[in-house]
């Protein structure tokens, strides 16, 4: 039986645990789909920074060569270490290069374009020969590539700004250049970050939710075992509030809510359907006695007519008396209807007027043989009014029911 019930339980919990993983699939395909838009969100909103970065070193070092070109040449030495600021500032690497693509300064060359870069006989560095023919007087900003085939890897970030002497005479470009490879460390970081934020927040809210679940769990469970027992018979069972107290997190915790207002609730319908079972009990017992009296009478009375014990001028008599309580086994079973409808609500007492001296008489004349059983001699002392039978208003059948069971 046992084991029956264990399976059972766990037929029933199949389609809560499909659904428990339905939402936990359901939760880490948003969260990953949150984190590629996130991830996406901060490499665009970091690559747009550096741009900004790149650009504002780019306009400084384009206005400090106009500066220091106004005496009509550009000592390179003096401006080295700005512009060797300027490249650490952005993380960038940062090139002047001449109309004709000679780089006169080189912060540094990345190993992915010292393929690309030209070293002429006398040790200067220039440019693959299509670039200086692409107007790099015009300006290029480029967010991802390989600058023109410059670099034979990564993904790099290019500002170009023209450079002009204090005589507005074209004299090359500033280049900056940085690998996108930084930025996605960068990015990787911040969503290092964030997961490792938005899972302990998802392990918090899995112990919370846990007991919570569990504190709601409990009184269905309990519930479930009640109706269990109340399906068998066992109309004693209750469900405790045990389980409230002893609950760590919710124990003392929301003593009104609707659950446990659900539990009260179930308690008192089991207890009503104890109260109806046990009146049904005791209307089947009363109805029992009702009928039993009768019976006897009947019983009784063809009993003495057949042994001689009443004589035959008598029989008219007491036939008309077991003709009586006939009638009042049919009125009984009646009453047995009429009854289970006035439970129901669907029926009304018929009240009627009538002698109620006279109806007291008839039921002790019904009842003589079970008064001779007992030697039991009955005594009336009825009153009148006036010399008038007293009459009263009520249910006649009912009241004569009422004495049936008095004087039985």
């Amino acid at each position: 039986m046992k084991a029956k019930r264990i399976r059972r339980r766990k037929s029933k919990s199949q389609p809560l645990q499909t659904y428990n993983i339905f939402v936990v699939v359901t939760i880490l395909v948003a969260f990953l789909l949150l984190a590629a838009v996130y991830t996406k969100i901060i490499y665009d909103s970091a690559t747009q920074e550096r741009l900004r970065l790149m650009n504002s070193a780019a306009d400084e070092i384009v206005t400090i060569y106009r500066e220091k070109t106004a005496d009509g040449h550009f000592d390179e030495e003096e401006g080295k270490d700005y512009l060797r600021l300027a490249a650490a500032g952005c993380d960038a690497v940062v090139w002047l290069a001449r109309p004709d693509g000679r780089l006169f300064y080189i912060s540094s060359i990345p190993p992915e374009a010292r393929k690309t870069i030209k070293i002429s006989a006398s040790g200067d560095y220039y440019l693959p020969q299509d670039l200086p023919t692409l107007k790099l007087n015009e300006g290029l900003n480029m967010r991802g590539g390989n600058f023109l085939g410059v670099f034979n890897e990564g993904d790099w970030l290019s500002v170009v700004k023209p450079l002009y002497n204090a005589s507005e005479d074209f004299c090359g470009s500033v280049q900056l250049h940085a690998n996108r490879a930084g930025l996605e460390n960068s990015g990787g970081n911040i969503l290092f970050g964030l997961v490792l934020v938005v899972l302990l927040a998802l392990l918090v809210a899995l112990v919370v939710v846990k007991g919570y679940v569990k504190r709601m769990a409990a009184p269905i469970d309990l519930m479930s075992e009640a109706a269990t027992k109340v399906a068998q018979g066992d109309l004693s069972a209750r469900v405790n509030f045990d389980w409230v107290e002893e609950h760590p997190l919710f124990g003392t915790g929301l003593p009104d809510d609707d659950l446990i207002n659900l539990v009260r609730t179930f308690n008192r319908m089991i207890e009503q359907i104890e109260r109806n079972h046990s009146e049904q009990r005791d209307f089947i017992a009363s109805i029992t006695h009702d009928l039993r009296t009768p019976l006897t009478s009947i019983g009784g009375f063809v009993t003495a007519m057949l042994d001689g014990t009443i004589p035959p001028d008598k029989y008219e008599h007491y036939l008309k008396i077991v003709q009586d309580e006939t009638r009042r086994l049919s009125a009984l079973v009646g009453e047995m209807r009429e009854t289970m409808a006035f439970d129901q609500g669907q029926s009304q007492p018929d009240f009627s007027e009538f002698d109620i001296n006279e109806l007291i008489g008839r039921v002790i004349s019904n009842m003589e043989v079970l008064l001779l059983e007992k030697n039991i001699t009955v005594q009336t002392d009825l009153a009148y009014h006036e010399g008038k039978p007293i009459m009263v208003e009520a249910d006649r059948e009912q009241i004569d029911r009422v004495f049936y069971n008095i004087i039985s």
